[in-house]
């Protein structure tokens, strides 16, 4: 039976309590970032802003996306960003939006083979990619004059304004950003503010991006409570869940981690890149946690490339994480739905 209206926000809760947990377990941690692209020029910012413009329009799904690019391996997201790298930088025109307006799927995933010409990737449901990149293409040049720059600068870095439009609003006249929740729309404002192309002027309205690594974290570690016994057999189970039950789930996240970051004086981009990133190491959905008794196996791991954390072998929400020390939790996962805002 699926769950609505009262009932379903009945189901789906936010332990507080566990929030103020992994809070105190966080606070502290050191985070490592830096620029990966390189500006100088106004058309040299505008072909950067493009590439992360239309590398997060289609930045959903990537599981079992692998391979190596250049010889360096990758996985999930970071390979479908090298990839569009790679052709970025041998022709940043490939990226203009008169260009991606007409892209086809044989071009795209020549774009992502693993080894250039010989093969093509494995990305899932690479047609629905490509019309959300020509959506792109189009709107840029209808509403933009087909810069990604315009519509920042339209912003005046603020992600919502109550009297003019922010960047959430101008996104949303593209398909690729119209989750309510913005999941897409603030990795954008993530990575462009680490690159210097974006700064915000209002943070208090970031919000935390909630996908399917992070909903799995919530799950596990009991910052999402989900009272409904069954509703907690389907995500056990991994069945499908409602598009309501979906957003319910997603909300409540997003009210915990946004708990997390206030209570640790973390910022929410932090908070993200550190769920996250337990989230496709230490947490993920092809294995049982690395956490409790169980020692980590991975031999390259993304979490200690972004965060300052010796970790020997154990996550760092260890003991404060429900999972670590209760099975139960360990069988939740993610709401199962194919969706393209996460």
């Amino acid at each position: 039976m699926k769950l609505t209206g009262k009932t379903l926000r009945e189901a789906v809760l936010v332990n507080r309590r566990l929030c103020q947990n992994i809070a105190e377990k966080i606070r502290g941690t050191r985070f490592r970032t830096a620029k990966t692209l390189a500006f100088e020029t106004p058309i040299e910012r505008e072909n950067a802003a493009r590439l992360l413009f239309f590398f997060m329009a289609i930045c959903h799904d990537t599981r079992g996306l692998n391979g190596r690019i250049e010889g360096q391996y990758y996985h999930g997201s970071d390979y479908l960003y090298q990839g569009l790298k790679r052709q970025w930088r041998k022709n940043p025109d490939l990226f203009s939006p008169r260009h991606m307006a007409q892209i086809d799927v044989n071009e795209f995933l020549r774009w992502l083979s693993p080894e250039e010409g010989l093969q093509h990737c494995r990305i899932r449901r690479p047609e629905e990619r490509v019309r959300l990149l020509r959506d792109c293409g189009i709107k840029l040049q209808e509403h933009f004059d087909g810069k990604v720059t315009l519509l920042l600068q339209m912003s005046n870095g603020h992600i919502k304004r109550p009297d003019q439009k922010g960047l959430t609003d101008l996104l949303s006249v593209f398909e690729a950003y119209g989750d309510p929740l913005a999941k897409k729309t603030m990795v954008l404002v993530k990575l462009l503010n680490e690159e210097g192309l974006f700064a915000v002027r209002d943070p208090e309205n970031v919000l935390m991006p909630i996908d399917y690594h992070v909903m799995r974290v919530a799950l596990r570690s009991g910052m999402i409570d989900i009272q409904n016994e069954e509703l907690r057999q389907r995500l056990r189970l991994r069945r499908f869940v409602s598009k309501r039950e979906v957003f319910a789930i997603r909300e409540a996240c997003l009210q915990a981690y946004q708990t997390v970051a206030n209570l640790s004086n973390i910022s929410v981009f932090d908070v993200d890149t550190l769920f996250w990133q337990i989230g496709r190491n230490c947490c993920h959905s092809s294995h049982e946690p690395y956490c409790g008794e169980k020692a980590c196996k991975i031999s390259h791991c993304t979490l200690i490339e972004a965060v300052e954390y010796a970790c020997g072998g154990k996550c760092i929400l260890d003991k404060a994480c429900t999972a670590s020390y209760n099975f139960d939790y360990v069988r939740f996962f993610e709401p199962k739905e194919i969706t393209y805002y996460y």
